[in-house]
């Protein structure tokens, strides 16, 4: 698609220990990573949400509110 890419994804929330209710909020991100040609370090990276620096700060996260 070239207006952006689409996923439909199931979480396993009780797996990870949590039961958000009606109203609850979040944070979450998504990264997607396309080794296009991986013998020459060629890569396709898509983040959801862009977080400066390391990718792994929650502060920065997108937000999932549950409806």
């Amino acid at each position: 698609d070239r207006q952006g890419w689409k996923v439909q994804v199931t979480l396993p929330f009780k797996t990870l220990g949590i039961c958000p209710k009606s109203g609850a909020t979040i944070g979450i991100n998504f990264i997607r990573t396309n080794y296009a040609d991986f013998d020459r370090g060629d890569r396709q990276t898509s983040i959801w949400q862009k977080v400066p620096g390391w990718t792994l700060r929650p502060a920065y996260f997108g937000h999932l509110r549950f409806g």
